[in-house]
């Protein structure tokens, strides 16, 4: 049906050069060309949008909901201009949009209501990760553990670390393409963070076996 209206259409813009149907027709031709060409690109997208899966997932925001489903209302303002990277969460499996279990901005931000409404006031979201946070650690390690629990974390419960009241994000973070502290190359440098004793330790053991110990 397409290529015989094509076929039509040129059939028409001959024949108007042909001064058999003179300036009028050919306008008409034109238009008729001009028509289709919006009619099928118009096609073409609304094909693309149903098939698309950032389409689906995100119930239509397509890509100006730039991490998941929801998360435009967070990203209209903490976008690529934004002064810390916070869309480089994206590039981790915390952005990862082909996995059911992944979170939103607001499973770990929580609602945030009055900062969305009226963040140029001073509302903080209503849980915020920094080491200035005034969210409880208990709270904010909540937010992790509702998903981070079990397997290779059960050990979590009632270690050093968990009742020294120290926070998930003290040394995991996320709005980074690389974290750290599940790096090889870098997690000792977490570490030595608070383990000052043990970076001096360190540092002699790796002397004696290189031969430099003094």
């Amino acid at each position: 049906m397409i290529n015989s209206y094509i076929i039509s259409i040129r059939r028409s813009g001959r024949l108007a050069k042909s001064g058999l149907f003179g300036a009028a027709s050919a306008a008409g031709a034109a238009l008729g060309m001009l028509a289709f060409g919006v009619a099928l690109g118009i096609a073409v997208l609304i094909g693309q949008s149903a098939l698309s899966p950032a389409f689906v997932q995100t119930g239509g925001l397509g890509a100006d909901d730039l991490v998941l489903r929801g998360d435009a209302v967070c990203t209209g303002c903490h976008n690529e201009d934004w002064p810390k990277p916070i869309l480089l969460i994206g590039r981790t499996k915390h952005g990862t949009t082909a996995d059911a279990r992944t979170p939103t901005c607001t499973s770990c931000h929580g609602n945030s209501t009055a900062h969305i409404n009226e963040p140029s006031v001073g509302n903080k979201p209503d849980r915020y990760f920094s080491k200035v946070s005034t969210a409880p650690v208990s709270e904010r390690n909540g937010a992790c553990l509702a998903c981070h629990q079990g397997g290779a974390r059960m050990l979590w419960s009632g270690s050093t670390h968990e009742q020294q009241d120290l926070a998930c994000s003290s040394c995991h973070k996320l709005h980074t393409s690389l974290d750290k502290v599940r790096s090889k190359r870098h997690q000792a440098g977490v570490c030595f963070d608070c383990h000052k004793l043990k970076r001096v330790e360190f540092k002699n053991r790796a002397a004696i076996r290189c031969g430099k110990a003094r």
